[in-house]
């Protein structure tokens, strides 16, 4: 009797595909699952045989049986194989989360804002899969193959947390882990939108916060995924993000208040009686009457500064000069202020002289009072 396998054969094979259960599964596919096409039949004798291909929607581990049927004419007994080198893994995909820190119109913060100014945070999700399908093979219907199409209409859902951490100093992260004072964690539901842009001045709802005091803040974001098939992903857990980090000071002001210190310069001349010998005393008075009414005395009406005659001693061939050093009487306002002048003569041979307190100063002020914002 021979035992030698025959030259010919047919017989078909069957595919079928168990899944998804957990990644951590070590089941096989011995029996059930969804068989994927038709069987294939063997032509010529054996051939590689190639299943249909099999649109999967939902992650997770899947293993393939092939079954073949056997020829019974040819003596062929049927087979199968759904060992472990037919099993294979669908991972969820990872998602990128970039995240902007914005202020109320929705522009990027580039520069520090003021205290008691309102900040923003926007979170841009990228790279999500879709939901499981539905409607063809399968327990939940998620498997398809040429013959059943799977339907696959809703993105991926889930949350984007949103937290802001601080204040530091500027360049440190001390506090990227300290809520902000009053702030409380902004959850927004992404309600199946897939990739967007989240968040900001315009959400629902508004993330954006108050900060109480001066300093670096921080946003975070942090997506939940929406497994099976995406997972999550957060954006900057270290703060090491510049585009979220946001630096908050206290405005100043600055007030300008114009001021003049009046001062008067004396000539003192004598056309004969050889040197000029005396001192010169400069009194400023309010106004023309009080000025012309000074009677030298330190409670003159009006009086608003004086300089002794021990200050501006003169001495000397004519002429001789002599001029105030007023740091002390400022004007403030718009206003026209008197000199009186008085040279007390100690030359015989030359008399005193005295202004006759036309000489004046107007001060008028431009702009005064202005101010200066400085964020």
């Amino acid at each position: 009797m021979s035992n030698r396998s025959p030259s010919s054969f047919g017989g078909t094979v069957t595919f079928s595909l168990c899944g998804p259960t957990a990644t951590t599964s070590t089941a096989l596919c011995g029996t059930g699952g969804s068989q994927i096409g038709a069987a294939k039949a063997i032509t010529p004798s054996a051939t590689t045989v190639y299943s249909d291909a099999a649109h999967l929607t939902e992650a997770g581990r899947y293993c393939f049986r092939a079954v073949y049927s056997g020829d019974s004419s040819a003596g062929v007994p049927g087979s199968h194989d759904s060992s472990a080198g037919e099993c294979f893994l669908v991972n969820p995909v990872t998602p990128t989360l970039g995240t902007q820190a914005v202020d109320a119109n929705g522009n990027a913060i580039t520069a520090p804002v003021n205290l008691g100014s309102e900040i923003y945070d926007t979170a841009a999700l990228g790279g999500t899969s879709y939901e499981p399908g539905s409607g063809a093979l399968g327990s939940d219907g998620s498997v398809g193959d040429p013959s059943h199409t799977v339907t696959r209409n809703t993105k991926a859902g889930g949350t984007i947390t949103f937290t802001l951490t601080g204040p530091d100093t500027v360049g440190s992260t001390t506090n990227c882990n300290t809520a902000a004072t009053g702030f409380t964690p902004i959850l927004v539901d992404i309600a199946n939108g897939g990739d967007g842009t989240y968040g900001g001045p315009t959400g629902s709802p508004v993330v954006g916060f108050t900060p109480a005091a001066p300093g670096v803040y921080h946003w975070k974001a942090a997506y939940s995924g929406d497994l099976p098939n995406t997972n999550s992903q957060t954006h900057n857990g270290d703060c090491s993000d510049s585009h979220e980090n946001v630096t908050v000071k206290v405005p100043t002001t600055t007030t300008t208040r114009q001021f003049v210190y009046p001062q008067d310069k004396a000539k003192i001349a004598a056309s004969a009686g050889g040197n000029l010998a005396g001192s010169v005393t400069f009194r400023l008075f309010n106004n023309s009457t009080n000025c012309g009414a000074d009677n030298g005395t330190a409670t003159a009406t009006g009086l608003l500064y004086s300089e002794a005659g021990s200050l501006h001693p003169i001495s000397g061939a004519s002429p001789q000069f002599a001029e105030t050093n007023n740091t002390s009487v400022a004007v403030t306002s718009n206003t026209t202020v008197f000199w009186h002048v008085v040279y007390t003569s100690t030359n015989t041979a030359q008399s005193g002289s005295a202004s006759s307190c036309t000489e004046s100063t107007q001060v008028a002020y431009v702009g005064n009072d202005s101010t200066i914002t400085v964020p």
